[in-house]
């Protein structure tokens, strides 16, 4: 995703062990924790691509929704209902 309006430019020193720290805005901004593994690539001669190597949780929040057991419950009735099951179940539960 690219932020235009946002000024994503930072200028940093490199470390005494060489390390170059990344800063707390840009950090937040393209959700990079602690611990986070990230590609470090060179472009030419005086440029780095720094890019955030994706985790499996990264890759499935975009499909993975938080909802509650009462939530799910009733998801599950609607859709049962829609494929005519729920009927079908709930009478067999009655007779069982």
């Amino acid at each position: 995703m690219y932020y235009p309006e946002v000024d994503m430019s930072e200028i940093v020193k490199v470390g005494v062990r060489v390390k170059i720290c990344i800063p707390k805005k840009l950090m937040t901004m393209l959700k990079i924790r602690p611990g986070d593994r990230v590609r470090i690539t060179v472009l030419d001669e005086y440029r780095l691509l720094i890019e955030k190597e994706l985790s499996v949780e990264d890759v499935l929040s975009n499909y993975i929704a938080e909802i509650t057991p009462d939530e799910a419950e009733k998801i599950s009735e609607e859709k049962q209902k829609e494929f005519g099951l729920y009927r079908n179940c709930f009478l067999k539960k009655l007779h069982a």
